[in-house]
């Protein structure tokens, strides 16, 4: 039996249990071994540090073995580069205040399912309600940071749930400072037409209500969270670039030192407010990591959001706009 299967069934049996008292997938991999044994000593120095959230299928409808099957079908991988998109463009960039700008004000934590934020430890399994369900090409897990610093005035990490519309909700998940986002999940909100994945059978319907989902999903945010394409920017790989922006403001684009040899193709960028208050200028930095051509990645500047696809110019020439 697979770790996903066992972790899959582990949530399914706590679920019940608490039905009679009272979800996308799990499994674990080499890398996330390595992650957990660096959280395990991070928690020993610096107390609890790290939390892995473990996915599982949503409801007892659904079966364990099919979504096992599905997730590395090819009919999916459109879909989920547009998922990862969508991430890096839409959700990623947010701050807290523009979350509460364009999804409303955070649900209250007698809404909120994974209850109370400071009780989040490793490993965790997300039992969100039935009537929702996460997207195929979901997290099958992912790591939360939340370091509970020596001086607990120094640790604003949140983590807040927010209403999109009437077509389901978005967790969105803060590091440390309280305003960098760490990772968000979406979850659907069910309704008439949902095919539940009770075998591989139903992956073609299910494929076709959720491509719907994200079609209305993509309506709305263009409707609430409207974004600003700049397109492909030429960053030097040597010096800073100056972007112009629509409001008249201009960030900057600093190249990272030069990749290491064994990953010549690893680029790291920062992107800034360009501004002479320091404090601004760095609450406004974002990091920025890419190791393929044609990544576009979002960044928030005064309440307005902004796409991007950064190219590295090789020449000690600007080459930015």
């Amino acid at each position: 039996m697979s770790n996903y299967t066992k972790a899959a069934k582990a949530a399914k049996a706590g679920r019940e249990g608490d039905a009679r008292g009272g979800t996308t997938r799990g499994g674990r991999t080499a890398n996330m071994k390595k992650f957990v044994a660096i959280a395990g000593l991070l928690g020993a120095l610096c107390g609890p540090g790290f939390a892995q959230l473990d996915f599982t299928p949503p409801g007892p409808n659904e079966d364990f073995t099919a979504w096992e099957d599905i997730y590395t079908r090819s009919e999916l991988k459109a879909l989920r580069s547009a998922y990862a998109e969508l991430m890096r463009t839409r959700f990623h960039p947010l701050h807290p205040g523009d979350a509460s700008r364009v999804f409303g004000p955070s649900l209250s934590s007698a809404q909120d399912w994974g209850g109370p934020a400071d009780q989040q430890y490793w490993p965790e399994i997300d039992h969100h309600p039935v009537k929702l369900v996460l997207p195929m090409v979901g997290p099958k897990n992912m790591g939360v940071l939340s370091i509970q610093i020596v001086k607990p005035e120094f640790n604003h990490y949140h983590r807040d749930l927010h209403a999109i519309g009437d077509l389901g909700y978005v967790r969105l998940y803060y590091q440390v400072d309280g305003e960098t986002m760490n990772n968000a999940v979406i979850y659907f909100r069910v309704d008439d037409r949902f095919v539940p994945l009770k075998s591989i059978d139903d992956f073609s319907k299910r494929l076709e209500w959720e491509k719907a989902k994200f079609d209305a999903l993509n309506k709305w945010l263009d409707q609430h969270l409207p974004i600003v394409d700049l397109g492909v920017l030429q960053v030097s790989a040597y010096s800073t670039t100056r972007v112009v922006l629509a409001d008249g403001s201009a960030c900057l684009i600093e190249p990272r030192p030069t990749p290491s040899p064994t990953a010549p193709e690893l680029h790291t960028i920062d992107v800034f407010k360009d501004m002479t208050n320091r404090a601004e200028k760095d609450r406004s930095r974002r990091t920025f990591s890419f190791n393929r051509p044609g990544m576009p990645f979002g960044f928030s500047l005064d309440g307005r959001l902004y796409r991007f696809i950064p190219t590295i110019v090789p020449s000690p020439e600007n080459g930015g706009r």
